[in-house]
């Protein structure tokens, strides 16, 4: 992959949260609604994640038609990102690859832990923690694995104020996602 293929998702990314982000950076987080979540269901993988958080799919992709972005925003500033390109990659230079493009452009890691599951998928990720923005502590979670000719990317990102509050949305999504 590229480091081209990487910055345009970088800017997809940037520009689909842009109004939002700007928005709700003023707000603060609220509690995760988990009683009655709701549910994506795609052809190739169903999750669950907290009511009162936002859903969007983007449906706008004319550039690359084998690449499919999720996006499921919280209350505040916290989101995850679920990348599925149409090909199977190598899981460690697909993370390691948004790794580069974090450090470079968003945060300035203190940590970086290394992982080899995300909920019940097997893969490699990498968790970095540090100043978003080089200002506020945070962290961003990489984890990437591949199945039937598939690679699927996960970014879960968040400050660490917000973590606490947070962590029970995160956990619904990684413990729900299941593959067809």
């Amino acid at each position: 992959m590229t480091r081209k293929f990487f910055g345009l998702i970088f800017l997809i990314l940037l520009l689909a949260l842009q109004c939002k982000r700007i928005q709700s950076f003023f707000e603060e987080e609220k509690v995760p609604a988990i009683t009655n979540p709701k549910t994506i269901k795609q052809d190739l993988f169903e999750l669950k994640y907290p009511s009162n958080w936002e859903y969007q799919e983007d449906k706008e992709n004319k550039v690359n038609l084998d690449f499919r972005s999720y996006l499921i925003e919280s209350t505040g500033n916290s989101y995850v990102q679920l990348f599925v390109y149409g090909k199977e990659i190598d899981n460690k230079s697909c993370a390691e690859e948004f790794k580069s493009e974090f450090e470079e452009d968003l945060i300035e890691s203190d940590k970086i832990e290394v992982r080899d599951s995300w909920g019940k998928q097997k893969g490699y990720g990498v968790k970095l923690t540090g100043k978003i923005l080089f200002l506020n502590p945070g962290s961003i979670n990489i984890f990437c694995f591949a199945q039937a000719d598939k690679t699927f990317s996960v970014i879960e990102f968040y400050y660490e104020s917000d973590f606490e509050k947070i962590k029970s949305g995160l956990f619904l999504i990684q413990s729900s996602f299941k593959l067809f």
